[in-house]
């Protein structure tokens, strides 16, 4: 203390776990910190250990409420349980921290998070008491997170993802994957974070936020630091995921934007998927007529179809097709001027104003129709 006040230390708690809730959505849960003594200019930072919080959400107002019920649990020379990454699995809350150099997990029961005897580590093997013991689950890695995640085919071997940021300040966002939360786990280097005001600085604090996007379609959303004095960046990362399942790509960039948009509409495709048994996403973006894109650009929107068995691919490929045959009868059905069309005693009226499809959309629907009329009745 008296080298504190002698030397203008601050104290500092620093969470970069996260939160972990007891159970899906409950609002209350737990959030890990770091407590450091930060001197003047930054020189030193002392280390004063690893400790809890109870977090609460006000559903009301959507404000977060932390309570520090003890001050460490664990101490200045035990690993910094939970101050790199956590999750809740099975009953168990899962943490990653730091000792020296080397990144250690440890689990507790969700109800026991304030018991320190509770905690057990990883050694390479099995769950133990001896945090001594506890082996390295992975390396070369600054700031990031584990999750288990959907971007991947389950069984795979890439049921658990991390994204983060390496340790050698390169501003690479670097993705890793593994069969099971303990590892092995398989690093490799995603893509650059760039900058918007500082361009040419390092970037860190690079973490996703699985949530945003829906990961079965290969998006998530990614966020990091610029180098001080910069800002906090988002970026929508989507990626290409290739399948060893039976699949079919349903192409919608010759149909019109407006029946594209149809189509491919969260809740159709929800109904489609829940009849066949199938995993539809959306790819690429659509283009206007005559317009081919760069290889670097996004490709012309088509949905992915990927299924257990070519049946049930088929089957959904016909569904679609019959969306896209009701969407086109629809059109040809209205009237050549703009109309007033009845909203059934709900009072007032839509105008509806007609445009003509191409037949470019009319061709490719009766060849795809009779593709999959083919497969379906012929295999």
């Amino acid at each position: 203390m008296e080298d504190q006040k002698k030397h203008r230390g601050r104290v500092v708690l620093w969470a970069f776990g996260g939160i972990v809730e007891d159970s899906e959505g409950c609002g209350s849960g737990w959030c890990w910190f770091e407590k450091s003594i930060v001197y003047e200019n930054n020189l030193r930072v002392d280390n004063c250990g690893t400790g809890v919080v109870r977090v609460f959400v006000n559903r009301e107002t959507g404000k977060i409420r932390a309570v520090r019920t003890t001050n460490v649990i664990f101490g200045p020379e035990e690993p910094r349980w939970g101050g790199f990454s956590s999750f809740r699995e099975g009953g168990y809350i899962y943490l990653w921290g730091f000792y020296q150099s080397n990144l250690l997990l440890a689990r507790v029961k969700v109800a026991f998070a304030l018991t320190k005897s509770a905690y057990e580590f990883w050694d390479g093997y099995e769950y133990g008491k001896d945090w001594k013991k506890a082996e390295a689950v992975t390396e070369g890695v600054q700031h990031g997170k584990f999750y288990r995640s959907k971007l991947f085919e389950p069984g795979t071997g890439h049921d658990y993802v991390f994204v983060g940021v390496a340790t050698s300040g390169t501003s690479q966002i670097v993705m890793g994957t593994a069969p099971r939360i303990e590892g092995p786990w398989k690093m490799q280097d995603l893509c650059g974070a760039p900058g918007i005001e500082y361009p040419d600085g390092f970037k860190y604090c690079i973490y996703p936020h699985p949530w945003c996007f829906r990961e079965e379609d290969g998006e998530m959303l990614v966020t990091w630091c610029e180098q001080f004095p910069g800002g906090v960046i988002a970026g929508k990362i989507r990626l290409e995921i290739g399948t060893t399942k039976p699949f079919v790509r349903f192409s919608l960039n010759d149909l019109p934007f407006e029946g594209a948009g149809y189509v491919s509409g969260a809740a159709e495709l929800r109904r489609v998927e829940e009849a066949t048994h199938t995993r539809i996403g959306r790819r690429g973006r659509w283009y206007s007529p005559g317009f081919n894109p760069a290889e670097w650009q996004e490709p012309r929107l088509h949905l992915l179809v990927v299924g257990e068995k070519w049946t049930e691919v088929w089957e959904a490929e016909m569904l679609l097709t019959r969306m896209v045959s009701t969407w086109l009868t629809g059109r040809e059905e209205r009237t050549e001027a703009s109309e007033e069309v009845d909203l059934g005693g709900q009072g007032g009226a839509v105008v509806v104003e007609r445009r003509s499809w191409p037949r470019r959309a009319s061709n490719v629907l009766r060849g795809t129709f009779a593709r999959a009329f083919r497969r379906a009745y012929t295999n």
